[in-house]
């Protein structure tokens, strides 16, 4: 018979447990800033000067202000605006032949240079004959004597008379025509219009309640333009 190994029973093996992670520490939230510092209110200070230009008829007790002169309690009153200069139409010098022929010529109907020609011309003559009317006008440039301004103007007089009617033009200062009495009529309404501002009822209660009340130039308009 061989010989028999006798057999060792197995090592018994502990298990090893391995370390566990150190836990982390949580968060910790951050701090709130701090408010800032208040400041301190800066003590009052009087105005040595300032304090004493005070008007009289404030530093008056309430019984005392009766007793008080008019002139201290009455609030002092402003220089009055001088009055703006009126407005005229330059060179404006009426004439009975001009005042005639802007009526005549607000009966027309005319447009383009026809009208600018009747506009701006100044009537030298304006006879009004049984069978034909002469009608003359001076302008004060070439170029409102310019094709075909004039022979419309001319038809339009015809038209209007009945008549045959001759148009002669010339070069020439001019010192009243339509639109220079035009200008005059808008000059005298837009003079009414500030004066009439000026002497209202309204702007006089707002001087008094506020004594830098001004009216601002340029800024009243009349109502209509007709």
């Amino acid at each position: 018979m061989s010989p028999v190994t006798p057999v060792r029973p197995p090592e018994r093996v502990t298990p090893v447990t391995p370390p566990r992670p150190a836990p982390h520490p949580a968060p910790q939230p951050n701090p709130a800033p701090s408010p800032p510092p208040r400041a301190e209110a800066a003590p009052a200070v009087q105005l040595g000067a300032e304090a004493d230009d005070v008007p009289p008829w404030l530093d008056l007790p309430p019984e005392e202000l009766d007793d008080a002169p008019q002139a201290l309690i009455e609030a002092p009153q402003l220089p009055e605006e001088p009055a703006a200069a009126a407005p005229s139409a330059p060179g404006l010098e009426p004439t009975p032949l001009g005042e005639a022929w802007a009526a005549l010529f607000g009966e027309l109907s005319v447009a383009a240079l026809a009208r600018t020609l009747g506009m701006q011309g100044q009537c030298l003559r304006l006879e009004r004959g049984a069978s034909a009317w002469q009608v003359t006008l001076r302008v004060s440039g070439e170029a409102l004597r310019m094709a075909p301004g004039p022979a419309k103007l001319e038809a339009a007089l015809t038209e209007h008379a009945g008549v045959p009617v001759k148009l002669d033009t010339e070069v020439g200062p001019v010192t009243d025509s339509p639109a220079l009495r035009e200008a005059a009529a808008k000059a005298a309404r837009q003079l009414a219009a500030e004066a009439a501002v000026a002497n209202s009822a309204e702007l006089a209660a707002l001087k008094r309640h506020f004594e830098t009340t001004r009216i601002v130039p340029g800024t009243v308009r009349p109502l209509s333009e007709n």
